[in-house]
């Protein structure tokens, strides 16, 4: 907002903020306007670094962050190899697999897709 204000300014048009009853032609509302555009700034990089700090924090803690864990997805194949040459088909691998509690992201059919994928 500020990029506009000041391009409202150099081009001798003003700036008028209905929903903040803002008017940046005015003293008064150009320094508003940048109190607030600066208090906005500050606080979206103290959350970037809240953020960047509290997963500094859980990675030296050794917390695995994202994805599944290795071990899962290996199981997971070797299951679903075991299902495959028992005879089933994708979808009723998958099927087993979600029954035997082996998590996906997804829904059964692509489920099935991903189990068909790998093996």
């Amino acid at each position: 907002m500020l990029e506009i204000a000041d391009r409202a300014e150099r081009n001798g048009w003003g700036l008028v903020v209905l929903d903040l009853n803002r008017d940046t032609s005015t003293p008064t509302g150009r320094f508003t306007s940048t109190v607030l555009a600066g208090v906005a700034e500050l606080e979206r990089e103290q959350t970037r670094q809240r953020t960047r700090d509290a997963l500094k924090a859980l990675k030296s803690q050794g917390t695995r962050l994202g994805g599944q864990s290795s071990e899962q997805p290996r199981a997971a194949v070797q299951r679903a190899n075991v299902l495959r040459e028992s005879g089933l088909s994708w979808r009723k691998i998958a099927a087993q697999l979600d029954s035997e509690g082996y998590s996906r992201r997804s829904s059964t059919a692509a489920a099935s897709r991903a189990v068909h994928r790998v093996g």
